[in-house]
């Protein structure tokens, strides 16, 4: 369980660049996304109930798709609405399961449920 999601973690980090950056994100290589996919504004930054957030990194200026890192530290499942792609987007990681594999299934479009204290890495679908 434990081996197997680290090692799927070790291996997305190794084959994808935006994730192998040697300098700091900037403002126009990420959006913070709130569950509802609007971009995060100070009150959102302030709401102590605020429990999932979606880090959306743009790959455009790197020849790359762009990745969504979605994060629930809550207990209760959350309902994240997706950034709009004609592709849709590709899960890579669930960490809710065991062995961090997403569940099988077509590219997702509207939204992506991420179970209570896990994190989901999806790619947008080209």
């Amino acid at each position: 369980g434990l081996l197997a999601c680290t090692r799927r973690l070790l291996e997305l980090r190794r084959t994808e660049p935006l994730l192998r950056r040697s300098s700091f994100l900037k403002d126009e290589d990420v959006d913070w996304l709130a569950a509802d996919g609007a971009q995060m504004d100070d009150a959102g930054w302030h709401d102590g109930g605020r429990r999932a957030l979606g880090v959306h990194v743009l790959g455009a200026a790197y020849g790359r798709p762009d990745l969504l890192i979605v994060v629930n530290v809550g207990p209760a499942p959350c309902r994240f609405a997706l950034p709009t792609r004609d592709g849709g987007w590709s899960p890579l990681i669930d960490t809710a399961r065991a062995d961090g594999a997403p569940a099988d299934g077509p590219s997702l479009h509207d939204g992506v449920d991420v179970a209570g204290w896990s994190v989901a890495v999806l790619r947008a679908s080209a």
